[in-house]
C-alpha cells in the first residue's frame, strides 16, 4: 500500500527480520519518504463470506 502512494513498504514475516526492517526505513525517512512496515505476527484463518443471518451486525439487538 505504501508503494502505491510513493512511500516505502515492506512485509516482515520472520521475527529476526523486524529490527533490520526498521533500520531499512531510515534511508527513506531521511529523504522525507514515509515508510510502512507490515509485521505479520500470526497466521489467521479467513472469515466466511456467508455468515448466518443472526450473526450480522444489523440483526443484533442493542
Amino acid at each position: 500500500m505504501a508503494r502505491a502512494f510513493g512511500g516505502y513498504g515492506e512485509e516482515v514475516v520472520e521475527p529476526e527480520e523486524i529490527i533490520p526492517a526498521i533500520k531499512r526505513t531510515s534511508a527513506p525517512n531521511e529523504k522525507g519518504i514515509p515508510a510502512l512496515l507490515e509485521i505479520i505476527t500470526k497466521e489467521e484463518g479467513r472469515m466466511p463470506k456467508n455468515l448466518p443471518g443472526d450473526a450480522r451486525a444489523d440483526k443484533l439487538e442493542e
